[in-house]
Formats: structure tokens, C-alpha cells, sequence
């Protein structure tokens, strides 16, 4: 099964630059396309945390007037504040992420962009929240988590979002020094993706390994990042 989940977990190049947003200096920052992200018409914000560096990614976005749906059940609200944050105290599963979309009238909306950092619980988010529930986001920036213990559900969620999205980042989180038994592919993975309507343009294989110099900073910064190559042999 790795090999499958390895060969489904490859970026891919577009002519378009990555920045980094959010935290500038550790968790909390993501590589995204820049130009997609500021054409973003409004955030979701699934799992919020109580740390409040892990929300300068929201914070950032509502600056360029973005309003920031904010989710996560464990906390009153986010560690920071801002007029266009919207915070609901509410865990996410595929059930109530279909129920957003209503609440915030946002069915006609097909450029959103969702930040997901929900401890395992986005394998289900996405096994089960429908297929036109991509239609609407236009980006996804996920944290992935639980991958040293390979299960069927990691293959077929990596499979599905590949049907709809290009892969164009990974970053590893190194808050553990946890792999798979062959030390290829870490516990916890974060992963940027584009709709693949969002450009007529084909990419092909991204021949650079990770981290970025200038865009990617380790999440713990007190231990080094992990390198990430798996696909460049196939350049």
C-alpha cells in the first residue's frame, strides 16, 4: 500500500509562485499559490487551536478582506480575534461541513479556499461529504495525520481528492519523528492543492524535492525540517 499512496502523493508544477502564508516563521505557515489565494472569494477555517501564532494564516487572510469561517469543537473561540472572523464552537465532519455551505449562503460559491487541520478526522470529512462539495473550493490546504499506520481510507481519500485537485505542495509536520515502517513517509503530512479547473494549463511533474528554501520553515524550529523526495526519481 505504499507504493500506491506514494505514487498518488506527487506535486506537480504550474507556472504560478508559491508563497508562503501565515506564520512566518514556524506551525502555522503554508505554501500556497499566491495568485489563487488572494483571488479567493471567503476561508473556511476547520480546527482553530488555542495557540495563537496557528491562526496568523486566518488573521492574514481576513486582512485582505476575506471573511474566515471559523470552526473547532475544544475551544471557546480563536486565540485571536478579528472583525471579519466568524467562529462556530462545532467539530467538523462530513455532515455539518455540507451544512456550511447553506448557513453561510455560499452554494453558488465555487472559489472558496479551506484550511483543514482537524487531527484525523478529514479522512471521514472527506469520504463522505459528496463529491460536489469540491466543486466550491477552489484551494485546499490540509493537514494530514495518522500516515505511519497505513489504512485503505488514507489510498481512496488521496485518490479522490486527486480527481478533483493538483497536488503542487508538501510539507512535513516534525513535531514527530515518526514514520511508516520504511521511514519514507512521515506521520503527519500538510498538502496544498488546486482545482484542476482553476487553470486550462497541463503540469507535469514537479522535479524538486522539499523543503522550499524561502517558503517552507519547520514546525518545531528547534529540530530540523524533514526531506522529502520520494518523487524525483521519476523525473
Amino acid at each position: 500500500m505504499l507504493n500506491d499512496i506514494l505514487n498518488e502523493l506527487k506535486p506537480y508544477y504550474l507556472p504560478f509562485t508559491i508563497k508562503r502564508f501565515g506564520n512566518p516563521y514556524r506551525d502555522g505557515g503554508y505554501g500556497l499559490y499566491e495568485k489563487f489565494t488572494l483571488e479567493c472569494d471567503d476561508v473556511y477555517s476547520y480546527g482553530t487551536g488555542v495557540v495563537p501564532e496557528q491562526s496568523f494564516f486566518d488573521f492574514q487572510m481576513a486582512n485582505h478582506g476575506k471573511k474566515i469561517f471559523m470552526y473547532d469543537g475544544s475551544v471557546e473561540g480563536p486565540p485571536i480575534t478579528h472583525e471579519n472572523f466568524i467562529f462556530k464552537k462545532q467539530f467538523i465532519d462530513s455532515n455539518v461541513s455540507k451544512n456550511h455551505l447553506i448557513e453561510n449562503n455560499h452554494q453558488d460559491k465555487k472559489n472558496l479556499l479551506a484550511q483543514i487541520d482537524i487531527e484525523g478526522c478529514e479522512y471521514e470529512l472527506f469520504a463522505n461529504c459528496g463529491e460536489d462539495w469540491f466543486s466550491h473550493f477552489s484551494q485546499l490546504c490540509i493537514e494530514f495525520h495518522d500516515l505511519e499506520k497505513l489504512k485503505q481510507e488514507h489510498l481512496d481519500t488521496f485518490r479522490l481528492l486527486n480527481k478533483y485537485y493538483y497536488i503542487y505542495h508538501l510539507h512535513a509536520n516534525n513535531h514527530t519523528d515518526i514514520f511508516d515502517e520504511t521511514k519514507i513517509l512521515p506521520t503527519c503530512l500538510e498538502i496544498s492543492f488546486l482545482r484542476k479547473d482553476m487553470t486550462n494549463i497541463i503540469p507535469f511533474l514537479d522535479k524538486f524535492a522539499r523543503p522550499l528554501i524561502g517558503i517552507d520553515r519547520p514546525c518545531c524550529i528547534e529540530k530540523p525540517d524533514i526531506f522529502l523526495n520520494w518523487w524525483c526519481k521519476d523525473n
